[in-house]
């Protein structure tokens, strides 16, 4: 009897990515890949960062699509991501870096209105206030 044992050098690819390009500030992002291995993949790791920030490593979970949800920091450098797809040989690739653009949609808060409660006619008067948010003033 002769035993044949399949050797499996064909690393796993990326069938799709149906993720957005646009997200927003401080909102869930989820990224969704669909990986094909020819025997088997096991759980992507997806590694994500702003623009030249560190880089972070999160699981995806498996199913029909592999997916992973970020919440996306308050910051207008684009979100790059790249994801790990090994499968149960061993094989391995990383996908080219992908860039997600960041908009943000939170407005300014007013925190305290400081503007004196009473007004002369005819003369001037400053209307102060202290406003917040996640971003910049301008």
């Amino acid at each position: 009897m002769i035993t044949i044992v399949p050797i499996d050098n064909d690393p796993p690819y990326l069938h799709a990515d149906d993720s957005p390009r646009e997200a927003t500030t401080d909102e869930d992002l989820t990224i969704t890949v669909r990986l094909y291995a020819n025997i088997s993949t096991v759980p992507a790791p997806l590694s994500y960062w702003y623009n030249d920030g560190p880089s972070t490593e999160i699981s995806m979970d498996p199913g029909p699509s592999y997916t992973a949800t970020i919440t996306v920091a308050d910051t207008l450098d684009s979100l790059w991501y790249v994801i790990i797809a090994r499968d149960i040989y061993g094989n391995e690739v990383t996908t080219q870096p992908r860039r997600v653009w960041i908009t943000d949609n939170d407005a300014p808060t007013l925190v305290y209105d400081l503007t004196l409660k009473s007004a002369i006619t005819g003369e001037m008067h400053t209307i102060r206030a202290e406003v917040a948010d996640n971003i910049a003033i301008d």
